[in-house]
């Protein structure tokens, strides 16, 4: 039962995925009455249940939907009840927005997360090699020697982190903590191949060929608004890595651009109204 009719902000779904649901952008499909309204489901699997789903009294359906890639999965309906009850006149809520506001919203959100992360991670020296990213107690991060590996027990959020080359921090998979991040919250950061990228679906990395990079449905890309740091373009892969306004990137010849708007997917040779160059 998802409450009374006319009932709404109160009720959430927590998805709980199995195995070939990781890695998916999942939606949740409500349908009563006749009516339909799809949710996106954040990125820790949860579902704020909108308004129009327990408008009218009666018997609804949930249905999941997960997309990657390469593939549709679709679940089996859940049924789902909403009570009748006196007439009573209440406020009327505000509509879901649709399914592509949402992706800007989360986009939006999660660029928020991925600034605050790259930020956070510290610039290495080389009096810092051999090194890993550790987290501070106040959510800062650190840089200290971190011997062996768990064998996934006592992760902490970038233990997949290592300084090599003297001032690049890059992803070491030498020890097993570190290939195994199913333990990890869901943005903790590592780098790789001179960016920063966000867990986004944590994974048993041994049973996915590739890397950050070339598995864009598990990573996220964070940018900086830190001209100094600003580090090469990434093309965006869908809506996640998208430029955000004041985010920055480095183009082949030094030059530093920052962006003049949200959402952008295009350099600014490609788009140069929604870029200017910074001097730094």
């Amino acid at each position: 039962m998802l409450g009374t009719a006319g009932s709404y902000g109160i009720e959430k779904l927590h998805l709980v995925y199995g195995v070939g649901w990781e890695g998916s952008t999942v939606s949740v499909v409500f349908t009563i009455n006749g009516a339909t309204v799809k949710v996106l489901a954040d990125s820790a699997g949860d579902v704020q249940v909108p308004p129009e789903a327990t408008a009218a009294s009666g018997t609804g359906a949930i249905t999941i939907l997960g997309v990657d890639e390469t593939s549709q999965r679709i679940s089996v309906d859940v049924p789902y009840l909403v009570m009748a009850h006196a007439d009573v006149q209440g406020d009327a809520p505000d509509p879901t927005p649709d399914e592509w506001q949402q992706y800007v919203a989360a986009v939006k959100q999660y660029a928020d997360q991925a600034q605050k992360a790259a930020d956070k991670i510290p610039t290495p020296t080389p009096a810092d090699e051999g090194k890993s990213v550790v987290a501070r107690a106040d959510g800062t991060y650190g840089l200290a020697l971190i011997q062996g590996g768990g064998g996934g027990v006592g992760y902490n959020i970038g233990h997949g982190l290592k300084v090599t080359g003297g001032d690049t921090l890059e992803v070491d998979t030498a020890e097993a903590v570190e290939q195994d991040n199913t333990g990890w919250p869901v943005g903790a950061p590592v780098a790789d191949e001179g960016q920063v990228w966000l867990l986004i679906q944590p994974h048993l990395a041994a049973n996915y060929e590739g890397r950050p990079s070339t598995l864009r449905a598990l990573w996220g890309l964070a940018h900086t608004k830190d001209p100094a740091r600003a580090k090469p373009w990434v093309d965006p892969y869908g809506t996640s890595g998208m430029y955000m306004t004041d985010e920055c990137y480095r183009a082949e010849d030094g030059t530093v651009y920052r962006c003049l708007q949200d959402n952008c997917v295009y350099d600014a040779q490609a788009l140069p109204s929604a870029w200017e160059e910074v001097q730094i």
